[in-house]
């Protein structure tokens, strides 16, 4: 009687520590191209924002000359503007090809959003 208990309580442990590895997989969610596209953008966008805040502490340091530190902050401006861009169309993968195909200024030539009633770079008015 006594063997039985032991080994009752033998495959019961192995049970309760081998279920995880070999039982029921826990379902995962299916992340969807259009939502993997979005946490991509939005992942760049936070970086941008990053090295933006880095720049301007590099600035405020004298680590940088103010001609590197205004060219580099206009192209992280653009950067953003175009991830901001896409993340604000609601098509997602069309969102990003619209993106590619941005509206330009007719001042700058710089990307627009299809919103844009002034440029967001030089302020020219946009038709």
């Amino acid at each position: 009687m006594d063997f039985f208990l032991a080994v009752l309580i033998l495959l019961a442990s192995l049970a309760y520590v081998f279920y995880p590895l070999f039982g029921q997989q826990k379902s995962v969610q299916a992340i969807t191209e259009k939502e993997r596209i979005r946490e991509g953008l939005l992942f760049d966008k936070e970086a941008i924002y990053q090295q933006i805040l880095e720049l301007d502490f590099d600035r405020e340091l004298g680590n940088i000359e103010e001609d590197d530190y205004n060219r580099s902050r206009d192209d992280l401006k653009k950067q953003a503007a175009r991830v901001i861009t896409a993340l604000s169309s609601s098509a997602g993968e069309n969102g990003i090809k619209k993106a590619g195909k941005a509206l330009l200024c007719i001042n700058c030539q710089e990307n627009l959003a299809p919103d844009d009633k002034f440029c967001p770079y030089c302020g020219q008015k946009q038709k």
